[in-house]
């Protein structure tokens, strides 16, 4: 089999439907592919759902339940129970265009060692004027970290490595495996200390082994965006969370556990607040240079905004440095080699490949 297409979730039934819906109208291809979806311990009727799903679906469509927490988490187990050769990372909360599935064909072909689609926004309300202002606008194209969009037009072309989101990411099972996974992401509340740089550590390793990633304009699909994502509440809390993030990559650079790149480019969603480090961080002279890279074009928005985000990623920052030097649980697992044991089958007592650095 060449593709699986993975989907990790939690308590969405409602708008994992709608992705199923769409996965199931993709035309016929040369080859076959199977869709897994992630069940991260939900509470709501998502596993009855998927199961119906089953019986009229026109590829192979498994359900996977997945109790250890973690987006992290869920991708590992999804790629451990992949029979692909090739794995693709959905969001729950995605709908993917016709001709989708051809994403896979760059790396079939050996143009590309991962393939980064293009991801539009649906509008489910009207966003505020100033919200653009928090892009990287260029003409038609648009970068919004904080919202996942990613439109580069309609061209295949390389893409840097600090682009590529985890969400519409097609890459090799093995390298995946090879390169060490993903690292923390998408905690629960009470568990945000244990918060990492999720596909940003993967793509790191990626680019320091110097491999290729390239957009796909073909493997399209729109991202739900909510009124609750227009919010500045929800905003402030995503600064809060890269804070964490940022803290996390240049501790593991400190410790030698995370290439020096890293410290570059914290990924485009990261470019609010990065100037609110601490003074004397490694971050932030790469801050500095990604800001001048990567800066808007469009006007910045209210003084206010940008200031409760500047401030929320401040204080992620130092809530994580806190939790450090408190509790020796965040240490020793901000010290792991790699996070493939967490969603990790029990009855899988070794890893299917070699982490960065070994053959697969």
């Amino acid at each position: 089999m060449l593709l699986s297409v993975i989907i990790p979730t939690r308590n969405r039934e409602d708008v994992l439907s709608g992705l199923l819906g769409s996965l199931a109208r993709q035309p016929a291809v040369p080859f076959e592919w199977e869709v897994l979806v992630v069940d991260n311990d939900s509470s709501d009727d998502t596993a009855e759902r998927t199961r119906e799903a089953t019986s009229d679906f026109p590829v192979p469509l498994q359900y996977v339940l997945e109790t250890e927490l973690g987006l992290h988490a869920a991708r590992h187990r999804g790629a451990y129970e992949a029979n692909g050769e090739i794995v693709a990372f959905l969001d729950d909360d995605m709908l993917v265009e016709q001709g989708w599935v051809r994403g896979v064909l760059p790396i079939q072909e050996g143009r590309a060692d991962a393939v980064m689609g293009r991801i539009l926004p649906k509008w489910l309300s009207s966003p505020p004027e100033w919200l653009y202002s928090l892009c990287h606008t260029d003409g038609d194209n648009m970068i919004c970290g904080y919202l996942g969009i990613l439109d580069l037009g309609d061209e295949t072309r390389p893409l840097p490595w600090h682009l590529v989101f985890g969400g519409n990411l097609f890459i090799p099972k093995q390298l995946l495996f090879r390169l060490g996974g993903f690292n923390p992401d998408s905690l629960p509340p009470d568990m945000l200390r244990f918060r990492g740089d999720g596909e940003s550590g993967l793509m790191a390793r990626f680019q320091q082994e110097k491999l290729a990633s390239v957009y796909e304009p073909t493997a399209t699909v729109y991202h739900l965006i909510d009124s609750d994502r227009l919010s500045r509440e929800y905003l402030a809390r995503r600064a809060f969370n890269q804070g964490i993030s940022a803290s996390f990559t240049d501790y593991r650079s400190r410790n030698g556990l995370a290439p020096q790149l890293a410290l570059e480019p914290l990924r485009s969603r990261a470019l609010t607040g990065l100037l609110a480090l601490p003074a004397g961080s490694a971050l932030v002279t790469a801050a500095r240079k990604l800001k001048r890279l990567l800066s808007p074009k469009r006007p910045l928005p209210a003084s206010d905004v940008r200031e409760e985000m500047d401030e929320a990623f401040r204080r992620g920052w130092l809530f994580h440095r806190r939790e450090v030097r408190r509790d020796e649980a965040v240490r020793r697992r901000l010290l792991k080699e790699t996070y493939l044991d967490e969603g990790r089958p029990a009855n899988l007592h070794e890893q299917p490949m070699q982490t960065a650095g070994g053959s697969s």
